[in-house]
């Protein structure tokens, strides 16, 4: 499964065996090279000196004399921490010293910092992503302490080249710090440049920005030449770069966001062991939650199906500007409706291209006008008791089937005198104003005991008024635009059969999805610390399709993923990942 891993295993020549030996004169193994024969042997301490020596020679010259001690100490402390000596370093220091200064400052973390850098250059790190944004990269900072980590720990060669570009690979099997360890360490790869407004359609980019800087730092390659032609000089086709295109498309590269999509996606999660128990218990109480709430989504959805095949009769509607109002019956008219019992009466609220942002007042007034010649109101009806509002008025979210709003606030938005009925999100809601003066919410003045309806961002709110008699009513209907910030909203009113034995039967669930809900939003509160990383996963495997000039847009061939054919082309397993 390790084939990242074969980039490194197979490209450097340092791992070369003389029987895979290449014909291209840069892959040659390494030899051994007797030290020259040196004049003054007397100065050659080591068999780099008669190396350095014989040259001097050669042209004439002589080395230059030895350092004096503060020099020397200067030069030391210089090349492995970038730092000058202290005063009292300098006047302590004696040339016996030196080994001693040598392991004292290889210990010292600036010693990693110093030479970290180095690497970092060449691997071109950085906070941000680049581009017109410029977006910060908040955990790659993980990467740069783990390379100066490993410069301070003297974490051999091999490893460091095989974390970078498969730890996350690497770390089956490891204790969790160990594995985040080796996981962070494939910053290398996911630190790679970020391209355009939409870097959706630009990741062919950063997979070029990836393999060019893996051939610069770990094989002295400039792979970024063949990704539109066979390489000039080095022995690199146009295939191999898609071969190792193939890897990085069967990758998952991490997102910390852009200016199109700020919100960052694909970190991995990176614990100690202790972290990863908690995380487990805590999955399995998030996995039940989410459950138990669909297992009652489920049960009101069904419920859509009556909602649909029940018949309806438009009686009015009409489309409120800002500030506007309607009232029905029209001047002159009656208004006057025969009902059977239990039929209903329907006002809906619904948003006009503003995300319901409009609240709207309304005054509605039944009346019987046969026998005891009754009056139901809507603000009595809900302002007298608005925990339990009188039985024959329901409130309902209707964007595609009725939802009854199950949910009461007594002081909505900590507003006193403003109570309210919603669903499982704020809105859409029926508000209430249960107090004899005005009550102000937000830039939304409501009159002395009144109710509006407020729609939501994906559809309306409506109240209904469930017959109690069977018999001729008189209808008094007022609406009208009462945030002066809205856009207008539209209404309409409708006569169904009764809705009400429909939306009792969905009140205790209705209830029963709401406590649901409540179990699931405090177990989430209680989500376990994580630490996150910008680092590697794995991927679909896909082969890359050879790109003509470069041109994703040009597709070509299908090119097997595999290595460079100057290493031997290793192929990776059509069924593994990257």
């Amino acid at each position: 499964m390790r084939y990242r891993t074969v980039i490194v295993l197979a490209s450097l020549p340092l791992l070369l065996s003389a029987a895979d030996t290449p014909p291209h004169w840069a892959f040659q193994p390494l030899t051994t090279a007797p030290p020259p024969a040196v004049k003054d042997t007397a100065w050659a301490k080591t068999d780099i000196d008669r190396f350095y020596l014989a040259a001097l020679e050669k042209a004439g010259r002589q080395p230059a004399p030895a350092a004096d001690p503060r020099t020397l100490l200067r030069r030391v402390t210089y090349d492995l921490t970038g730092l000058p000596p202290t005063p009292e370093e300098v006047e302590s220091f004696t040339v016996s010293d030196l080994p001693a200064v040598v392991d004292r400052l290889l210990a010292s973390p600036a010693y990693g910092e110093k030479w970290g850098r180095e690497w970092l250059d060449v691997v071109r790190y950085a906070d941000t992503a680049g581009e017109t944004a410029d977006v910060p990269m908040p955990h790659a900072w993980r990467y740069r302490n783990w390379v100066i980590k490993a410069f301070n720990d003297d974490l051999p060669y091999d490893e460091f080249v095989r974390w970078q570009i498969a730890g996350d690979l690497l770390s089956a099997g490891d204790p969790p710090d160990r594995a985040a360890e080796k996981t962070v360490a494939t910053g290398f790869l996911a630190i790679a440049r970020r391209f355009g407004f939409n870097i959706e359609q630009d990741m062919h980019l950063t997979y070029e920005d990836t393999i060019d800087t893996l051939g610069k730092s770990f094989m002295g390659l400039t792979l970024g030449c063949a990704r539109c032609h066979d390489h000039k000089y080095d022995p690199v086709s146009q295939r191999d770069y898609y071969a190792l295109y193939g890897i990085l498309q069967s990758t998952r590269f991490p997102f910390t966001g852009c200016e199109k999509t700020p919100r960052p996606r694909d970190l991995v999660a990176i614990q100690s062991g202790e972290a990863l128990g908690a995380r487990k218990k805590w999955d399995a109480e998030m996995a039940a939650a989410d459950a138990a709430v669909k297992e009652r989504e489920a049960a009101l959805a069904a419920m859509a199906a009556e909602f649909a095949a029940s018949p309806v009769t438009l009686i009015a509607e009409g489309v409120l500007a800002p500030g506007a109002a309607a009232v029905w019956p029209p001047e002159g008219t009656a208004g006057t409706l025969t009902l059977t019992q239990g039929e209903t009466l329907q006002l809906s609220v619904l948003p006009r291209e503003n995300h319901g942002a409009d609240a709207t007042g309304v005054d509605w007034v039944i009346t019987e006008t046969e026998s005891e010649k009754r009056t139901w109101s809507l603000a009595s009806g809900f302002a007298d008791n608005p925990e339990k509002p009188a039985a024959e008025w329901s409130v309902f979210s209707v964007d595609q089937a009725p939802r009854l709003c199950a949910h009461f606030e007594r002081e909505f938005e900590k507003t006193p005198g403003l109570a309210s009925w919603r669903g499982m999100e704020l809105w859409p809601s029926l508000l209430i104003n249960t107090r004899p003066e005005p009550v102000k919410y937000q830039t939304l003045t409501m009159p002395p005991r009144s109710t509006a309806l407020h729609p939501g961002p994906r559809g309306g709110i409506a109240v209904a008024w469930h017959s109690l008699i069977a018999g001729s009513v008189s209808v008094r209907l007022a609406v009208s635009e009462i945030d002066p910030g809205g856009d207008g909203v539209a209404w309409k009113l409708e006569r169904r059969p009764s809705l009400a034995p429909l939306l009792d039967r969905q009140r205790p669930l209705a209830a029963a999805q709401e406590a649901a809900a409540n179990v699931r939003a405090s177990t989430a509160q209680r989500e376990p610390a994580t630490d996150w990383a910008l680092a590697m996963a794995e991927a679909k495997p896909v082969n890359a399709l050879l790109q003509k000039k470069g041109e994703p847009k040009d597709p070509g061939d299908e090119v097997p993923r595999g290595m460079l054919s100057v290493f031997g082309g290793a192929p990776v397993p059509a069924d593994a990942g990257s």
